[in-house]
């Protein structure tokens, strides 16, 4: 057997294309008709969030394989004539799709890629030059960034969740899925402590369903977690009222914040994402539009931070002040008034500064409120009229309507690679390897006859 690594980018389009989609059936393809065996789920890799012509979701796939070594070639013929034909069915505008498959074991160098893909842009040339070290296949555009990027997961080995992704018959492009709501809120009540963002609770007993995207794409409802059993009941306690054409768990780099790279504000830099640890120096600012702004430092240099409106965090932000020490994660963009601005996704504070208060003396003969006379000329009671020399001002603090912790926007306002808080302490080491997984199928499709349809012409 050979190792045989496939990465893909790209592919999602207005369309109704979508990378997760397509590797679900190549994968299954590839099972079913070529012998191959998974190294390892395949992964769903959430690339860096603040690059403006990411695809939707910045989501790209890698599928790790071993095939019989007498099969390598089939293979790769395979791989390349079903994703041009997947490509050319769901053909979109602005689409770059890309392919990256590397024959046996991942070359080392590919590691930083992630870390950097993650969290930084990447120029396409760069990728493609590395990948010419070892004769990789390349087949594409832009994409083939995302593809190698995803192939680089394997060798990071950092935190991971689950994603299970449910998929409905290509035919249907209508932004409205048929689930229903109750068995989605009975499902995050059993469930609830080993998967996230499912649902979101809203004041007066309202519920919000997040498992269903709203676009033309074939994916129906998507669970996210880290617990892999918990994860799969979705398929039996969620009820929907169409077809599920297909289904396929992913790991994935999905809420582990994995984008947060400490950094200094002076290392900040246009569509950077990063993680600052800085002393607030300015009061809070309101913006037009509900958001609100303040000026952060550390011992590099200052950095204006943006908390917007959708995200809830300008309660946080319009109650800090000067001197107030806080660690954010988010990423920077240019704005029209030529200033570079960061884009706060989550706020910690360290710790928050005394508000000290100064009290003029109250009165010893009436209790009532005393004015100074001037300078060591003491005070004056305004409802007596007594007057005294030896008496000082006092010192108070105001209370903060704010703590100390971390605060993060609700479920539906969060980014794909976001921490929820129900994951703190949940992050995992290492990996469990597919062996010692539960037994049981990762990829299902419905009807093989889909899958001949994209094999065959």
């Amino acid at each position: 057997m050979e190792e045989l690594h496939i990465g893909l980018d790209d592919f999602d389009s207005y369309n109704g294309g979508c990378t997760t989609h397509l590797a679900a059936f190549l994968c299954y393809a590839l099972l079913k008709f070529r012998n191959a065996k998974l190294l390892d789920l395949p992964h769903l890799v959430r690339l860096n969030p603040s690059i403006p012509w990411k695809t939707r979701g910045n989501g790209a796939v890698a599928i790790h394989l071993q095939v019989p070594k007498d099969n390598v070639e089939d293979v790769v013929e395979l791989v390349l004539r079903f994703v041009h034909k997947y490509a050319k069915i769901f053909a979109g505008p602005d689409q770059e799709p890309g392919v990256v498959i590397i024959r046996g074991s991942l070359p080392k160098y590919l590691r930083d890629l992630y870390r950097l893909a993650v969290s930084d842009y990447v120029v396409e040339d760069y990728v493609k030059q590395l990948l010419r070290r070892d004769n990789a296949i390349v087949d594409g555009g832009r994409g083939v960034v995302g593809a190698t990027a995803a192939l680089s997961w394997w060798l990071y080995r950092g935190d991971y969740t689950y994603e299970l992704l449910t998929y409905r018959t290509a035919d249907k492009k209508s932004p409205y899925r048929c689930i229903d709501a109750k068995s989605v809120i009975e499902y995050d009540r059993e469930y609830g402590a080993y998967t996230f963002n499912n649902v979101e609770y809203l004041p007066r007993n309202r519920v919000r369903i997040l498992i269903s995207p709203h676009g033309p794409d074939p994916v129906l409802y998507g669970v996210r977690g880290d617990d892999l059993n918990a994860v799969l009941k979705a398929l039996d306690k969620i009820t929907v009222c169409e077809t599920i054409d297909a289904w396929a768990v992913f790991r994935t780099n999905q809420g582990t914040d994995d984008h947060a790279v400490p950094r200094k504000a002076d290392d900040v830099k246009p569509y950077r994402t990063a993680s600052l640890l800085l002393t607030i120096a300015s009061e809070p600012q309101r913006l037009p539009g509900g958001h609100v702004s303040l000026v952060g430092c550390d011992d590099s240099g200052c950095i204006r931070l943006v908390f917007f409106k959708k995200t809830g965090l300008t309660k946080i932000a319009s109650q800090l002040t000067k001197g107030d020490i806080v660690k954010v994660l988010g990423s920077a963009k240019l704005w029209s008034d030529g200033r570079l601005s960061f884009h706060v996704e989550k706020i910690e504070i360290v710790k928050l500064q005394d508000l000290e208060i100064t009290l003029v003396p109250t009165c010893p003969r009436c209790g009532g409120s005393m004015e100074s006379l001037g300078k060591d000329k003491g005070y004056r009671c305004r409802k007596c009229g007594y007057r005294v020399k030896f008496l000082t001002k006092k010192r108070s603090f105001n209370p903060r309507m704010i703590a100390a912790g971390v605060y993060v926007p609700p479920p539906s306002a969060m980014k794909h690679l976001l921490k929820p808080l129900k994951r703190i302490g949940l992050e995992k080491r290492l990996w469990r390897p597919l062996e010692i997984l539960p037994d049981t199928p990762y990829i299902h499709v419905r009807d093989v006859r889909n899958l001949l349809k994209i094999l065959v012409n």
